[in-house]
């Protein structure tokens, strides 16, 4: 998808280290499951031009094909990874 030709992972679930303050873990983190503590919010940063506003258009477009995929007339008509010919040809995943 756009700039990203590998697989790029965004991990909602929270790390083992206990941060500073139990009123932190309170008030970010949840337990979804008894083994499975998950994060309510997270940050993308990086440099500019590394792919911040790439994912989040992934993000949206997924969100999108799936709120249409009950529509029979809907197609996907995604942005292939383009800075090669050989990936610009490839299908575009979202999962």
């Amino acid at each position: 998808f756009k700039s990203f030709r590998e697989q790029a992972t965004l991990s909602m679930i929270a790390a083992d280290s206990l941060p500073a303050s139990e009123m932190v873990t309170a008030k970010n983190v949840f337990s979804a499951q008894p083994d499975l503590d998950l994060l309510r919010v997270s940050a993308i940063y990086g440099a500019n031009a590394s792919g911040k506003s790439n994912f989040i258009q992934a993000l949206m477009t997924f969100a999108h094909s799936i709120v249409q995929s009950a529509d029979s007339s809907f197609s996907y008509s995604g942005v292939p990874f383009e800075l090669d010919e050989q990936s610009g040809n490839e299908p575009t995943v979202l999962e």
